[in-house]
């Protein structure tokens, strides 16, 4: 019984003692959450008729997918649009009205899918 009393303690005493010295670091990035999450912060409308009144158009935004070899996935459209999202995000656009997307070619893909929109700044209305 003091045996495991006296492990105990020195259990203890040895997690306290490395505690102290225990440094943390990650490569979780700040700017890296907020470029993830910038693709919700705008929303994707069918036409110009269904955009809310105050608006105003921040530029035209295109996102790519690139299959980089053959064996791996082809372009995605998801992808593609999200990067076209990020990129007017980034200029505080959080709205976004794509006119089309066309597979190009490519010297650095088997296969690239460009998606084209329209970005626009919506002013919300908090009445």
């Amino acid at each position: 019984m003091i045996y495991i009393k006296r492990l105990s303690v020195f259990a203890s005493l040895l997690f306290v003692g490395c505690s102290s010295n225990y440094e943390f670091s990650s490569n979780l990035d700040k700017e890296n959450f907020d470029n993830y999450f910038a693709v919700g912060k705008v929303k994707t409308y069918a036409s110009a008729n269904e955009l809310p009144e105050d608006n105003e158009l921040v530029g035209i935004f295109e996102g790519a997918s690139c299959q980089e070899k053959a064996h791996l996935a082809e372009p995605d459209e998801i992808d593609a649009k999200n990067m076209a999202k990020r990129k007017a995000h980034a200029l505080d656009a959080n709205a976004i009205i794509f006119s089309e997307c066309v597979t190009v070619e490519s010297t650095a893909c088997v296969k690239e899918l460009l998606c084209y929109g329209k970005a626009y700044k919506v002013i919300v209305n908090d009445n």
